[in-house]
């Protein structure tokens, strides 16, 4: 019985040379067969039938090229048979080419039998993918898709193909850590995975059992950075102004979103398409309201990024309402009956105005105004000769569900004359 150490020790391996001529007196091997040796994949069983114990010969080459790329010898006492490395079959072989282990009896010296040749066989493996999108889902969800490049099999249905699918290997990588796999090899074009904390890449590579092509080009996922700016006051009959900065995609799609209390659900306000890494909204300002900005998750379409988007913090904006009067009036006592001063609030709530006059040190209450849709309108007195000064105080109000604050009037100056 022959032994693997043996055969180790007598295997020689030559590159790229013709065989050495010796006499051709013995019978040529028969039966020569080839298969992986097992599913690692690293080394082809090759296996051969001889009339007699003889040393032998095994060599690499292209179907109808004499040229050895690789040769092994194996002592007379060795089984008829040898495992040769993978690597040395691919070394100096392309994926176009046919090839065939070829066995005959021999030493180093030369052959001394014709060369029985295997069935022919390929190298073929797959293309590198090319990528096809990453967007983002969620908070942290990521769904890449790429596509694998057909490559023409020159040998179909050899004893070392398997199939035709080539099998993928997504990973994950944060900054200059290890990568990650992402489940395990898949034959399937895309994946849905949950990642880690951006940022990272995304990238995936193919492989089968003769070889791993280049990594497909990365996809960055990252989070979408931004300012925000809410006011904490506006007048109603205004408008609120939202307004802040992103930074990462080419553009982004914001939308500002209200609620009308710390308690109750948000809605959307408005939402729109921005470009050139700036936003603003002008919301009119019809009820206090909490307000946040909202970044959507967005894809660039090259597929070289993933971008999550986010939500700014919650801020109140109280809406004040306005009060406006009729403005300083002069009028005659002794003409006809008692003035009328009207007061206006925006927005038209239902409710009253405080009507209060100066009295040189303190504001004083004179009457209250019922307000109606908004308005209301009451006598001025023509009692007193003179100046006097009068404002409207309206107080805290709900408009359509929404605080309003209360408010004071400009002054304005009643003058009666004689």
């Amino acid at each position: 019985m022959k032994h693997i150490a043996a055969v180790l020790a007598a295997a020689l391996v030559t590159i790229g040379l013709t065989a050495p001529t010796a006499t051709a007196a013995d019978p040529a091997p028969t039966d020569v067969k080839i298969a992986w040796k097992d599913d690692t994949f690293q080394f082809i069983h090759v296996t051969w039938t001889e009339d007699a114990a003889r040393p032998n010969r095994i060599v690499v080459r292209k179907v109808g090229d004499p040229t050895e790329r690789s040769t092994w010898h194996v002592p007379a006492d060795a089984p008829n048979a040898f495992d040769v490395p993978k690597s040395a079959v691919r070394q100096g072989s392309t994926m176009t080419e046919v090839l065939e282990i070829g066995v005959a009896a021999g030493t180093e010296a030369g052959e001394t039998s014709p060369v029985a040749a295997s069935p022919g066989f390929d190298i073929r493996y797959p293309g590198t993918p090319r990528m096809g999108a990453v967007w983002p889902t969620g908070t942290n969800t990521v769904t890449a898709t790429w596509y694998g490049w057909p490559v023409r099999d020159p040998n179909p249905g050899d004893p070392l193909d398997r199939d035709d699918t080539a099998y993928y290997n997504p990973v994950y990588q944060v900054g200059t850590a290890a990568p990650v796999a992402i489940g395990k090899p898949i034959t399937a074009e895309t994946v849905t995975f949950a990642g880690p904390k951006p940022p990272y890449d995304f990238y995936v590579w193919s492989e089968n059992e003769w070889a791993r092509p280049a990594d497909s080009k990365r996809g960055r996922v990252q989070t979408t950075a931004f300012t925000v700016s809410i006011p904490s006051w506006a007048i109603a009959g205004t408008s609120t102004v939202i307004s802040g900065t992103y930074n990462g995609p080419s553009a982004a799609k914001v939308t500002v979103q209200a609620r009308n209390s710390a308690t109750s659900a948000w809605y959307a306000v408005v939402s729109t398409d921005f470009t050139g890494n700036k936003y603003r909204f002008a919301v009119p300002s019809q009820g206090t309201r909490q307000y946040r900005v909202a970044i959507a998750n967005r894809a660039d379409s090259d597929a070289s990024a993933a971008w999550f988007g986010g939500y700014s913090a919650a801020k109140t904006t109280t809406v004040q309402q306005k009060v406006t009067t009729d403005g300083s009036r002069t009028y005659h006592r002794s003409y006809g009956e008692a003035p009328q001063m009207h007061v206006y609030v925006n927005p038209a709530v239902e409710g009253y105005a405080a009507m209060q006059r100066w009295n040189g040190k303190a504001w004083v209450f004179v009457a209250n105004v019922n307000v109606r849709f908004g308005w209301g309108v009451n006598a001025i007195s023509k009692a007193s000769l003179g100046s006097t000064t009068y404002r409207y105080y309206v107080p805290n109000n709900l408009y359509g569900g929404n605080l309003v604050a209360a408010a004071y009037s400009p002054n304005f100056v009643i003058t009666v004359l004689p």
